[in-house]
């Protein structure tokens, strides 16, 4: 395979947009131009060090006495895909419902709200669309239906922003596939 410079991705800005799958699901966009409907929420600014997609696999080897330890069998047990990311807007309605695993703000007097956390057997899935921007080079990666299946502490101090460290994990969806990526070539 001959190589190609222009196939390097640096992912120089991006978005991440989660909707509500429930009561209804949102319209997932089929290609990485079209906007997204207004039932996807942009979590705001992200760390600097951007978003870790992590896919994941996971098998079982079968030996035989005659395979000097080597496998004569394998069967994959189970695929994930995680994505991770540190939103820094924590004092935004959107990124913090969603690091939180869910509940809701509720309007006060004012300016003020007030944030009443999800029940114990709540479960908050989303689905997400990660928008990666490499000047003319798109990538738009789609995970349908998700869960925060990790939250990070979030430090309050003085010289630092506090920011929101979540794990989405996707989920099997009824149906299509789990994720997809439309990108450019």
């Amino acid at each position: 395979m001959a190589t190609d410079a222009t196939s390097i991705l640096l992912a120089g800005t991006g978005t991440l947009s989660v909707a509500t799958l429930s009561p209804t699901p949102p319209t997932f966009p089929t290609d990485y131009t079209s906007a997204l409907s207004v039932a996807f929420k942009d979590v705001g600014l992200i760390k600097e060090n951007g978003v870790t997609i992590k896919p994941g696999l996971s098998a079982k080897n079968w030996k035989a006495w005659q395979s000097g330890g080597y496998p004569v069998r394998t069967a994959i047990t189970q695929r994930t895909l995680d994505i991770e990311v540190e939103m820094e807007e924590a004092m935004s309605q959107t990124p913090f419902v969603l690091a939180m695993g869910g509940g809701t703000w509720t309007p006060g007097t004012g300016a003020a709200y007030s944030y009443t956390p999800p029940t114990g057997s709540s479960v908050d899935e989303r689905g997400a669309v990660l928008d990666i921007s490499d000047g003319t080079k798109v990538m738009r990666l789609i995970a349908y239906r998700t869960l925060v299946t990790a939250l990070g502490d979030f430090n309050v101090q003085r010289e630092e922003i506090t920011s929101l460290k979540i794990t989405l994990s996707a989920l099997l969806p009824t149906t299509g596939p789990v994720w997809q990526i439309y990108a450019t070539k």
